[in-house]
């Protein structure tokens, strides 16, 4: 083999060098776009599921809420029946007091 030939062999390997490398920043920059793509598909979907949660953890607070807001109407409900037993009772009472005091003022 003569300097010359060595040379070509050389100049050979380096362009296949060049070549490979060329190839694999393709190949890197293919699989960098398939990442982003991938987590941007990621991100989305993580996002639709915080949304679903959210949602879900909504309408369980809300039937929690409205749980108490029936609780809390019951309960006024029976209270306000009481007051207004209680009111008749003194109503009856002052009736009589009244009726007492005209028929004993006579």
């Amino acid at each position: 083999m003569t300097e010359l030939d060595v040379m070509e062999s050389l100049k050979r390997k380096e362009e296949e060098l060049e070549n490979l490398l060329i190839e694999a920043r393709e190949k890197a920059s293919q699989i960098k776009k398939d990442a982003l793509r991938r987590a941007e598909e990621i991100k989305l979907s993580m996002s639709k599921e915080t949304g679903r949660l959210l949602e879900e953890y909504k309408r369980n607070d809300m039937k929690k809420i409205n749980e108490e807001v029936e609780a809390i109407k019951a309960e006024a409900q029976k209270k306000s029946e009481e007051l207004r037993f209680m009111a008749g009772q003194r109503l009856e009472t002052a009736v009589a007091m009244v009726v007492r005091y005209v028929l004993e003022g006579k």
